[in-house]
């Protein structure tokens, strides 16, 4: 600027010429410094993406030197010939003009040298073509002026390009440290973790949104406060005692605690605590990750229940059992003393399963539960085996073997004084009694499974006694299980190599002709010879084998039917087989029972099914309708045994009923025994005014048969008209009695 006004001054003092070169000269620069502003403007607002800027700096430094070109031409053009104060007032204003220059372009040097260069290379010549002395000296200083400045220039644009080098780098980082803040600043605020920070006087310094959400307390409640204001009264000196070692020691500590919510709910939570440290490596406070455990923890505690816990008395299952016996072992092992196992079954359970259904059943095992566990000591188990056994594990019973026996039976006998009491069953009042088996061991001696095997043997051999009773293991007992396991598993072979058969016994009226049969088991071992059905139907009701032999006796019945039917002199002939409890309980008992009859395609009528008293005791709405679709198929059905149970007339209306069956024991003492003969008369008139019919069993004598046909009865059964025999033996009674009926 201070040029062009020299420039200006100079024109107005040469006159018009001058001027007209002004005006070129202003034209010019015009033109130079446009060109340069356009690409400065190009650059600046250029694509970041853009075409790379290699093409322009060439162009920028052209357009640069342009510039300096036009000031040089200035100082030549208007050269104050003859004027030495003019002249050095020129060399003044280049010179400022040139340094300048450098000053603006230390950032790019050759721009600086170019536009210097434009400057002298025009400018000198006018002084040195006036060729007097003082403009010669004003062009050498002018001259060694551009040399100095030129040099200077390139060690200042070094240290201008270095500082703005490391300003760049240290930006770079300063933004670099700013995002990284954000970002961990970010992840605090979102992470599903509560982050914790705390001073070394435990006063909480950090307190996220996963914080604030697991404990209750926002983060202007927290801040500032003491961490021990999470935490139950029996958990803060335990977790002081934590922070203080993490403080001290330095080391990251993981720690798992009971903590308290703002609600006053206690939750469980995973602490994952770490120092932290300034640069001179002194620990300035602690920082924490809490996870919330509770639901893991109830969830684990679930899995675990259902694990090692019977579900219906919340007792110790038989996994958690043989693992509380093998601890037991290792007690008695170091403490050089007895303990014992008490196996307990519940007497006559099933009768009030029977009675009252599964439910009842249910809370009277809850029941047994609960008074076993309140009367033991802290350190026995007390567990449910299965079904309505249970076993206590008793411990410390002291080294010697006879006040171990006696502690044992001090507590079975209040064990069983104290089952004894009645029980509420849902307003029901009942009364049961246990049968207690013990057997004592002593450190290793014996395995889990040998002790648990000879306490349940003890318990049998308590049943055998009369029930309601304690006994120890006796070895002579052994011998009785094991043939009677054994039994059990020939049984199983013998459903499945056939050896079962059927056989019948007649059943007949007052005048002795035939009305039917029933079908009676028999086994025909093939080393045993034949075994009675009272050893195996008693083992085959306990193992469940009896479904599989019932729904082979109803087929063999079916078929036994339909081929009776295609003859004329047993074509009314009915059937009558006995069905266990276990049996009609299955679900699909009448879908098997029409399928069966479906296949064979006997008569439903002639097919009568006997039950037991003990079922029909239940009374369950489900019973009833399985019955009275089974009555309303056509069959009809019979109580077995009655009179042996605790059937009531109220108890027989609620059934589709067809028949009772007097059971053997009352038909065997008559008709000396006053007692059975009233019982009997009672039994019959009973069904007669119920509208069924009645059958007695077991019938051997005359004087029996006599009896019972003018007491009314209206069928018998008995050795006196024919023993059980298989079908053809049975099949040649009818015929001979075909035979013998005179014409």
């Amino acid at each position: 600027m201070a040029l062009l006004v020299a420039a200006t001054v100079l024109a107005l003092q040469h006159g018009d010429a001058a001027r007209i070169s002004w005006w070129i000269w202003a034209g010019l620069t015009t033109l130079t410094y446009g060109a340069r502003e356009m690409l400065a403007w190009q650059f600046r607002t250029r694509p970041m993406s853009g075409t790379p800027t290699t093409h322009w700096l060439p162009a920028y430094r052209v357009a640069t030197a342009a510039c300096g070109a036009v000031w040089g031409l200035a100082g030549w053009l208007f050269y104050p010939d003859g004027d030495t104060v003019g002249q050095a007032f020129l060399v003044v204003i280049l010179v400022g003009v040139s340094s300048g220059g450098i000053m603006a372009y230390l950032i790019d040097p050759p721009c600086g040298r170019l536009f210097c260069a434009g400057i002298y290379l025009l400018a000198l010549p006018g002084f040195l073509t006036h060729g007097s002395s003082f403009s010669v000296s004003l062009a050498l200083m002018l001259a060694l002026f551009m040399v100095y400045i030129s040099l200077s220039s390139a060690s200042m644009s070094h240290h201008l390009r270095e500082n703005i080098g490391l300003r760049i780098v240290a930006n770079q980082r300063s933004q670099a440290v700013h995002e990284m803040a954000e970002r961990q600043a970010l992840h605090i605020r979102q992470t599903p973790m509560g982050v914790v920070e705390c001073d070394i006087h435990f006063r909480v310094t950090v307190w996220n949104a996963a914080a604030e959400s697991m404990f209750g307390y926002t983060a202007q409640e927290m801040l500032g406060q003491p961490l021990t204001l999470l935490m139950p009264p029996w958990e803060r000196e335990r977790v002081v005692h934590v922070m203080r070692h993490l403080f001290v020691d330095g080391l990251a500590q993981n720690n798992q605690s009971e903590n308290l919510r703002k609600d006053g709910q206690i939750i469980i939570c995973d602490w994952f605590a770490t120092p932290l440290k300034d640069i001179d490596g002194r620990i300035i406070a602690a920082a924490a990750l809490v996870v919330d455990k509770t639901e893991a923890q109830k969830n684990l505690e679930a899995v675990h229940q259902l694990a090692y816990y019977d579900m219906l008395t919340g007792l110790p299952n038989r996994r958690l059992l043989l693992d509380r016996i093998e601890q037991a072992f290792a007690l008695s092992a170091r403490q050089k003393d007895h303990g014992a196992v008490v196996f307990l079954d519940l007497d006559r359970f099933k009768t009030l399963n029977d009675m009252k259904g599964h439910s009842a059943g249910d809370l009277l095992l809850k029941q047994v539960g609960s008074r076993l566990r309140d009367m033991m000591r802290s350190h026995d188990t007390v567990s449910r085996f299965g079904g309505d056994e249970f076993v206590v594990v008793l411990e410390g019973l002291g080294d010697n073997p006879e006040a171990a026996v006696m502690g044992c039976r001090q507590v079975s006998q209040k064990i069983i004084a104290e089952l004894n009491k009645p029980f509420d069953i849902a307003g029901f009042e009942y009364q049961t009694s246990p049968s207690l088996g013990i057997c004592l061991f002593h450190a290793h001696d014996l395995s889990v499974n040998e002790v648990l095997k000879r306490a349940d043997m003890a318990m049998y051999q308590a049943k055998q006694a009369g029930r309601n009773t304690v006994c120890f293991y006796d070895q002579t007992l052994q011998p009785q299980l094991e043939a009677r396991a054994n039994l059990e598993a020939e049984l199983r072979h013998a459903i499945a190599q056939s050896e079962l058969v059927a056989y019948y016994q007649l059943q007949v009226d007052g005048r002795a002709e035939v009305l039917g049969a029933e079908l009676l088991l028999r086994w025909r071992h093939p080393r045993r010879g034949w075994v009675s059905p009272a050893d195996f139907i008693p083992i085959a009701e306990e193992s469940n084998l009896i479904c599989e032999i019932g729904e082979w006796v109803l087929l063999t019945a079916c078929q036994q039917l339909r081929s009776w039917q295609v003859q004329p002199a047993t074509r009314d002939l009915r059937l009558s087989i006995n069905v266990s409890a276990r049996q009609v309980e299955k679900s699909d008992f009448v879908e098997s029972v029409a399928r069966c009859l479906e296949v064979t395609g006997c008569s439903p009528a002639l097919l009568r099914l006997e039950l037991t008293e003990g079922l029909m005791l239940r009374r369950s709405q489900e019973l009833i309708a399985k019955l009275q679709t089974l009555h309303d198929m056509g069959l009809s059905l019979s109580i077995d045994d009655f009179g042996t149970g605790y059937s009531s007339l109220s108890m027989l209306k609620h059934f589709p009923l067809n028949e009772l069956k007097i059971d053997r024991s009352f038909v065997s003492d008559l008709p000396g025994n006053t007692d059975d003969a009233t019982l009997i008369k009672t039994i019959i008139a009973m069904g007669r005014n119920l509208g069924l019919e009645v059958i007695a069993e077991g019938v051997e004598t005359s004087a029996q048969f006599e009896f019972l046909r003018q007491s009314g009865c209206m069928a018998y059964q008995g050795y006196l008209f024919g023993r059980p025999v298989p079908i053809e033996a049975f099949e040649r009674q009818l015929a001979e009695r075909v035979t013998a009926m005179p014409v």
